[in-house]
């Protein structure tokens, strides 16, 4: 879904891929850094798996008045919850929560993105509540405050449609060399 933003290359990033603490919690959540409007964007690779269930991580919010989150569940097998709660413990978005919530959600995971102050704040990823599956899933996540953001190795990922006119022309403007020399392999001793 696209956020509203567009890149930049100037912009300072941070990008994580890693493991959090088998129980994580507050006081063990993995900072990814700071979050400035129009100046940073942060980016997550991990997963959560039988054994690591829940992962959670920390950024601070210095600048701006809306956050945004583009969420991916790479892997696809298993549904999974994402969390964002504030400083004080606050849940404030759940795409499983309560309406108001889940609302909350759809709002940071939006264009205008979601209303918030500066601070603290921590983003959850767990399997989603009742589910039975539970095999490993690999997730990334950015995000972004404001309208630009850093090109990353997550972010800047562009893909083109296959147009088979391109070969066919390639290959037609080929053409071979009448005026090669052939070289024999010699060696010297001294």
């Amino acid at each position: 879904m696209p956020l509203g933003v567009t890149p930049a290359d100037s912009v300072a990033t941070s990008f994580l891929i890693g493991y959090n603490s088998v129980f994580p919690s507050v006081s063990t959540a993995t900072n990814i850094g700071g979050l400035s409007q129009d100046k940073t964007d942060l980016n997550v690779l991990s997963q959560i798996d039988p054994n690591i269930k829940t992962n959670m991580y920390k950024f601070s919010f210095d600048s701006g008045s809306a956050l945004k989150m583009n969420f991916s569940n790479e892997t696809n097998t298993s549904s999974l919850r994402v969390q964002l709660f504030d400083s004080a413990g606050t849940l404030v978005a759940d795409n499983y929560g309560t309406s108001t919530q889940q609302a909350a959600y759809s709002q940071l995971d939006s264009s205008s993105g979601l209303t918030a102050a500066n601070g603290q704040y921590y983003v959850q990823v767990s399997y989603a509540p009742n589910n039975a599956k539970t095999p490993i899933q690999n997730y990334n996540f950015q995000i972004y405050s404001g309208t630009t953001y850093s090109n990353s190795i997550v972010t800047s990922a562009q893909t083109q449609a296959y147009d088979p006119n391109l070969f066919v022309s390639a290959a037609n403007s080929v053409a071979s060399s009448g005026n090669v020399d052939a070289y024999a392999q010699s060696a010297t001793f001294a």
